[in-house]
């Protein structure tokens, strides 16, 4: 009776480990598609506003976010993250959201295109994005920080691009 307990909770211990790692392995695969729609929406940004310098550095700073995404789902395959609070779901929605925008065809003011792009970077802060996992993998923590501080930059320099055209146009 004990030897058949033992062999049940070693089972399920290893149904979750698998779930986890299934997981998590798929939430930043999701996270890889964010940053990847973030930089073609600031490339599609930089295509039709003034200043595309402004857009395609943001663009290719997304790019470089994806890469380390991609270097921690390369170093997941060995090690467990404990997801924390966010869902698959609720990332698949964000993922949609900016793809909606991506392929939109309405017209956008620059100041609109500015809000939004406030609006889509502080969403992550708010919902808690770069504290998905819960583990204490030193990777995995650096990579979320790193990607948080530099959502907080985009974030910081967004809203000073914004101040400046509302400057402009009230000059005008």
């Amino acid at each position: 009776l004990i030897l058949q307990y033992n062999i049940n909770v070693f089972q399920e211990r290893q149904i979750k480990y698998i779930r986890i790692m299934m997981n998590s392995k798929s939430i930043i695969d999701l996270m890889i598609k964010n940053e990847e729609a973030f930089s073609r929406l600031y490339h599609k940004f930089a295509a039709i506003y003034p200043d595309s310098q402004f857009w395609i550095k943001l663009s290719k700073e997304e790019t470089v976010h994806a890469q380390w995404l991609r270097a921690l789902s390369q170093s997941c395959d060995t090690r467990v993250l404990e997801v924390s609070s966010l869902t698959l779901s609720q990332i698949k929605n964000m993922l949609k959201t900016i793809e909606e925008e991506i392929n939109s065809k309405k017209d956008v003011s620059l100041e609109g295109a500015l809000k939004k792009t406030l609006h889509f970077e502080n969403s992550f802060i708010e919902h808690s994005y770069f504290d998905i996992f819960s583990d204490s993998s030193p990777s995995a923590h650096k990579v979320m920080e790193n990607l948080k501080n530099e959502t907080l930059h985009h974030i910081e320099r967004v809203e000073k691009y914004l101040d400046k055209q509302k400057s402009d146009e009230r000059k005008v």
